[in-house]
């Protein structure tokens, strides 16, 4: 044990031997070479769900700094502003985070870290949503989807801005601009699938038909239910239908856009 200078653990379990371990830690520490992964992925990856971000640790580790700037208004460090941003719409602290987020913007902005401020957008477009700010929600996307296409590697970005600009078009009744934007994507989510579908209901119901019953013959059964409580919905005006879309794998919190719909 004198010859030991430094531990690390791994978890409180027991291996038969110590080769499992120190390939874990060499994947851990190989994956952050450049070139291994994509760079960007390192920023919001999630452990498990939404549990244990990186972007919590970060932003915890920077909260004092960031006061400090706060106060006195140099702000520098964009990673932090970034991290405390994210963390702040995980906790659904919405108004708070596009405060942030507006501060890792400039930032983000004089460095010329582009690809960063699309992931900051991703994060901006989901709280926009959340406070109903439908019409700040589509600016930012459509602007987004433009700029993307000066950018490679960028299907995570891509999918996560149509998904909030398909969900803000719903209560903004933009039906046409949904269904020019879903219904050529190679593969569309169930959040887009669903606002396709009221949208396709809203301006056509013979093509709302087709779309509907091509669906339901391709999906899962627990994804089958999603879309019929939303088909029982859209006939009835039966609000309960919609407690299907209260769903981990419905984003973007499409029920109040949806039900945003049917008000004239």
């Amino acid at each position: 044990t004198s010859e030991v200078d430094y531990e690390l653990s791994i978890g409180d379990y027991i291996l038969t031997g110590g080769e499992l371990a120190s390939q874990v830690i060499s994947d851990a520490v190989i994956r952050l070479i450049d070139g291994v992964i994509n760079k960007e992925s390192l920023i919001d990856e999630t452990f498990n769900d939404d549990l244990l971000e990186i972007v919590d640790i970060l932003s915890l580790a920077f909260e004092n700094k960031i006061q400090e700037e706060l106060i006195m208004k140099t702000y520098k460090n964009s990673l932090a502003y970034y991290s405390l941003a994210s963390r702040l719409c995980s906790d659904k602290r919405y108004g708070e985070s596009l405060f942030i987020a507006k501060k890792a913007e400039e930032v983000l902005v004089k460095e010329k870290n582009y690809k960063r401020l699309l992931y900051l957008n991703v994060k901006m477009m989901h709280c926009l949503n959340s406070i109903h700010s439908y019409q700040d929600c589509y600016d930012l996307a459509h602007m987004q989807l433009f700029t993307l296409q000066s950018f490679a590697d960028t299907d995570y970005e891509y999918n996560h801005t149509t998904n909030n600009l398909a969900v803000c078009c719903l209560p903004l009744k933009k039906y046409k601009y949904i269904s020019d934007l879903l219904l050529d994507k190679k593969y569309i989510s169930l959040t887009e699938l669903c606002c396709l579908l009221v949208a396709k209901f809203k301006l056509d119901l013979n093509d709302y038909e087709k779309l509907y019953s091509s669906y339901f013959n391709i999906l899962e059964e627990s994804d089958k239910k999603i879309i019929v409580g939303l088909n029982n919905y859209l006939k009835t005006g039966d609000k309960k239908e919609l407690i299907v879309l209260e769903n981990p794998k419905i984003k973007e919190n499409i029920t109040y856009a949806i039900k945003r719909t049917q008000i004239n």
